[in-house]
């Protein structure tokens, strides 16, 4: 499965550049690879100071469909904090803004601002 391991960065600029490097698998987030075959996304970020939105996503074998979910981590201990509603359209329309709120968009493709918490599905 391509990018299985593959660590992703992710920055903001609260107060400085803050970075912080995700080394996860889709496998940490609880993943059933028999259901549909997922991949950590590059479309993730900052939520707040502390937690980082990650999406998984990939392709239903049978179907074909595009699937994907989005994760609340701890930036500090990259502890799965659980599934969260995002909003997003797609695994691309996620945009966490740092400050404890994203960007979406809604049906018609104006953008929506959510706040957090976000709590977990």
């Amino acid at each position: 499965m391509v990018g299985r391991g593959a660590a992703r960065a992710y920055c903001t600029t609260l107060d400085a550049v803050v970075c912080a490097v995700f080394r996860g698998t889709v496998d940490d987030f609880g993943h059933d690879g028999e259901r549909w075959e997922a991949v950590v996304g590059w479309s993730g970020g900052y939520l707040d100071r502390d937690t980082l939105a990650v999406v998984l996503y990939g392709e239903d074998a049978e179907t074909g469909q595009e699937r994907f979910r989005s994760h609340r981590v701890d930036a500090r201990t990259g502890r799965d904090l659980g599934a969260f509603d995002s909003g997003a359209r797609d695994c691309y329309d996620l945009r966490p803004l740092g400050d404890g709120s994203r960007l979406t968009t809604d049906g018609s493709g104006h953008p929506v601002r959510r706040f957090l918490p976000a709590e977990p599905d």
